[in-house]
């Protein structure tokens, strides 16, 4: 009868080495590496089967270990492209928006930290600062110089930016700024009349067209302590 034959069609759609039931998780004993590929599960052994690599039921508290362990591999060779570009380079395109929702992009000097922020002086007066008085979050780009598209190289974060007002981590960036950019007693004095900003980002794009036209990957780092903690352990992975 047609309704035997819809049954034995829907019967025979399941992949032949997992059994379901109703109410009963599937088996998946005897899989190939290639039906497990199919549902999203990676192979043990090339050319085996699950069953010859862990008899009967799989371990995914071990497959979904091994994951985010190669995950976080993955994750700790991105921030390291990103802390190299942003070490190597000194200069950041600042992008806010004033009341109005105008937009506005400052080139300025920087200098960014092993936890990826970065820090700038700036009078309060200017208006990327009186933006950011207004509407903290903010967007940045540090690049490399290019002659031609292969050339092109560059970060893009998000973030919010905050002042810097403990005297005692103010002292100790000015000094970092003044001996990266070899300034002077007198640009001491001027950044006396200063306020230190830090851009703390939690999304980045990295993109590097050496590797092909558009190449990039993403970051996001979840906002707060629990954010930067994440950086500081991966960083210290990727060392």
């Amino acid at each position: 009868p047609q309704p035997q034959r819809q049954r034995q069609l829907r019967t025979s759609s399941t992949p032949r080495s997992v059994t379901t039931s109703h109410n009963r998780q599937p088996s998946y004993t005897g899989m190939t590496n290639e039906a497990a590929r199919s549902l999203g599960c990676p192979s043990f052994v090339s050319g085996s089967s699950w069953a010859a690599a862990a008899p009967g039921t799989p371990d995914f508290g071990a497959i979904l270990a091994m994951r985010l362990r190669q995950q976080m591999r993955n994750r700790s060779k991105q921030l390291k492209l990103i802390a190299a570009l942003l070490q190597s380079e000194n200069t950041l395109a600042l992008a806010s928006v004033d009341e109005r929702g105008d937009p506005c992009v400052a080139p300025l000097f920087y200098i960014a930290d092993d936890e990826l922020s970065l820090f700038w002086f700036s009078s309060p007066r200017s208006l990327h600062s009186r933006n950011l008085k207004q509407a903290p979050r903010a967007s940045a780009a540090v690049f490399r110089h290019a002659e031609n598209w292969k050339g092109i190289r560059g970060v893009q974060m998000r973030g919010f930016v905050t002042v810097i007002a403990d005297k005692l981590r103010r002292a100790a960036l000015i000094k970092a700024y003044c001996e990266r950019f070899q300034l002077g007693a007198a640009f001491r004095l001027a950044i006396g009349r200063c306020k230190l900003y830090k851009l703390r980002p939690d999304f980045f794009r990295y993109i590097d067209n050496s590797r092909g036209f558009g190449c990039k990957f993403e970051v996001k780092l979840a906002v707060g302590a629990a954010g930067r903690s994440e950086v500081a352990t991966l960083w210290k992975r990727g060392k």
